[in-house]
């Protein structure tokens, strides 16, 4: 027997598939972007602490599950419900993939970020503090998650708006926490050494940044909740990779991008025949191998950086 039809009116159903399926392409671009910074570290970085790695790779196979998951609901919604629209307002796995999955990842981030503060600090007060808050994002995303399983999609707003307000509110102080603290903290770390103050400003101007986009992203959803709740959605989808990536961002900056000079003998088909030309070899400065305990940036690392070729890529 056929599935019975739900009649949804026009505005209606642009609310109920359109923004989710913003939110969701949205999500799989940042997923992309994910997967290249993680190469990238993987590549460049083979001798950081193993704490360091098992961060980088639990929060990345978190957020390729929560990726796999969402292209599963956009499955059965567009495809296999295709022909009853009253099947969009079923969250599916939404409710785990959304709350939980990304609850956990931006958890992980934040709780890194106070060890950090306490590597820089030896102040417990000041790294309690920021998982203090996590706990509170831990506690109120759970819940969130929870409480939305047995609800339909236009249901979550109305009956879940104390945990999930808490839920972005408390994630959007503590990033502003963090991004202060570490800024505090590091700025505190000059030494009159223009390389090294210029190199501590450097991260101290990338904390800040970091620490707001996610802080911003927390207040937005929140705003759009109640302003324009079906907008909400299409950034709540990405809230973890948005960590993810910041994080990544945070450990690949020690690379720094340059050009060697040309290699002789290269060749590319040219107007029909190969001709040798110049071409630039890419070299890549590594600051340091290891994310250090007591100062992120500590001398330079001149192991050379193999690509698969063994060519293009060089160390300073």
């Amino acid at each position: 027997m056929a599935e019975p039809t739900t009649l949804i009116r026009r505005g209606e159903f642009t609310n109920i598939a359109g923004h989710p399926l913003i939110a969701f392409f949205i999500n799989v671009l940042l997923c992309g972007v994910l997967i290249v910074q993680v190469y990238i570290y993987y590549m460049a970085f083979p001798k950081d602490r193993g704490y360091i790695k098992a961060i980088v790779y639990v929060t990345f196979i978190l957020e390729l599950v929560q990726t796999a998951i969402q292209m599963y609901d956009r499955y059965q919604l567009n495809a296999v419900h295709y022909a009853n629209p009253g099947s969009l307002d079923d969250p599916l796995m939404a409710w785990f993939s959304i709350p939980i999955l990304t609850t956990v990842t931006s958890v992980i981030v934040q709780a890194f970020f106070g060890w950090r503060i306490y590597k820089f600090s030896k102040s417990w007060i000041m790294a309690g503090l920021v998982w203090l808050l996590s706990l509170v994002v831990l506690g109120s995303g759970m819940t969130q998650g929870i409480m939305s399983q047995p609800l339909t999609m236009s249901q979550v707003g109305e009956r879940t708006t104390i945990p999930l307000t808490i839920w972005f509110v408390s994630t959007a102080v503590n990033d502003l926490l963090i991004a202060t603290l570490l800024s505090y903290y590091l700025r505190r770390m000059k030494s009159g050494h223009e390389k090294t103050d210029r190199v501590v400003t450097r991260i101290v101007i990338l904390t800040v940044e970091t620490g707001t986009i996610t802080a911003i992203s927390a207040l937005l959803i929140v705003v759009l909740f109640f302003v324009a709740p079906p907008w909400w959605l299409m950034f709540c989808d990405s809230i973890g990779k948005i960590y993810a990536n910041n994080l990544m961002v945070m450990f690949n900056r020690r690379i720094k991008f340059t050009h060697d000079e040309p290699i002789a003998g290269s060749e590319q088909f040219s107007n029909g025949g190969i001709a040798s030309i110049p071409q630039s070899a890419l070299r890549v400065q590594r600051e340091v191998s290891t994310w250090q305990d007591t100062y992120p940036m500590k001398g330079q690392d001149l192991n050379p950086i193999k690509s698969p070729s063994g060519r293009y890529i060089h160390a300073v």
